[in-house]
């Protein structure tokens, strides 16, 4: 595997390793989601949590660990900023990436890769058990804006805390969600029986492929038989309220879980799951008016359970 530029943070109970974003070398520099802060791997007690890296031939696919993505543009979410305003050919912006190029008269589509025509460049700072990756724009028709993601590994816990701050600098008001993929894995355990998500709510399907795999019981998500290789499943649920959300990944075989908290309320909540990841991705909405900024976190606790 390639030597991609990355930092092991530690704070004795958990160790991360964090592909550090760059624009020559690094590991992701596809136009999809945010190059910073990306988690490869996490470790607590001889367990491992997450999609470790898979390295594809093309750069604007492969993605792991805690990918997130601003400006999605998915189920009549905002897309990229300037998108809809520009001709073809001319440039658009997303956040945590770059200055894009518009290719069609088409929507949006998160899954296609774009131009970039001038990546954000990134200062990155970090210590033993933090990194933080800043990037910031100047006016570029009307958007502006600076963009930091603080990575800590807590000092008494088994816990890994990101938090995010966006301040608009240009003249025109951010309007845009921001979501994490978490290519969760644990110990490499095919998804299937094995897992279980426990919710804060019981959870209504609004939209989905989940072709026969995923069963839902009250307020968890499970499944009805393991997922085989090149299948797929995925859901878009309701019934969600409140000012944030926590909820918890288990694994009866490795007995270990995750809980994932964050500070913003669910916007929209997705999951979609492969042989090799299983991905809930809590959905956050961001309006920020020019001059002022959002800042918003998420906390993984990692632990054993019976």
């Amino acid at each position: 595997m390639p030597d991609y530029p990355r930092i092991k943070l530690t704070n004795g109970q958990l160790e991360a390793d964090i592909f550090v974003p760059c624009s020559e070398n690094g590991y992701y520099r596809g136009s999809r989601f945010d190059w910073s802060g990306i988690a490869d791997q996490i470790k607590w007690n001889g367990h491992t949590f997450l999609c470790s890296s898979v390295v594809t031939a093309d750069k604007d696919f492969r993605a792991c660990g805690t990918a997130e993505e601003l400006c999605m543009g998915i189920f009549n979410t905002p897309g990229p900023l300037g998108y809809i305003e520009a001709a073809v050919g001319e440039s658009f912006i997303k956040p945590g990436v770059g200055i894009l190029e518009k290719n069609s008269n088409d929507d949006y589509r998160f899954e296609q890769p774009y131009k970039i025509i001038q990546p954000i460049n990134w200062d990155t700072q970090s210590g033993d058990n933090w990194i933080e990756c800043s990037q910031r724009l100047l006016e570029h028709n009307g958007w502006g804006f600076r963009y930091t993601k603080r990575i800590t590994l807590s000092q008494d816990k088994p816990e890994m805390v990101i938090v995010r701050t966006l301040e608009n600098l240009g003249s025109k008001t951010i309007d845009t969600t921001h979501y994490c993929h978490n290519f969760l894995l644990f110990d490499d355990d095919p998804v299937g029986l094995n897992y279980e998500i426990k919710l804060p709510f019981a959870p209504e399907v609004n939209s989905d492929e989940l072709n026969g795999f995923v069963k839902i019981d009250d307020d968890k998500i499970g499944f009805h038989k393991d997922i085989p290789d090149g299948d797929f499943a995925f859901g878009s649920f309701a019934g969600f309220d409140g000012d944030g959300y926590c909820f918890v990944v288990e694994n009866k075989k490795t007995k270990t879980a995750v809980k994932i908290e964050g500070d913003m309320p669910f916007e929209r909540f997705h999951l979609y799951c492969q042989q090799k990841m299983i991905c809930p991705e809590p959905f956050a909405k961001l309006v920020i008016e020019p001059n002022k900024k959002a800042q918003w976190q998420t906390k993984y606790l990692f632990y054993g359970i019976n």
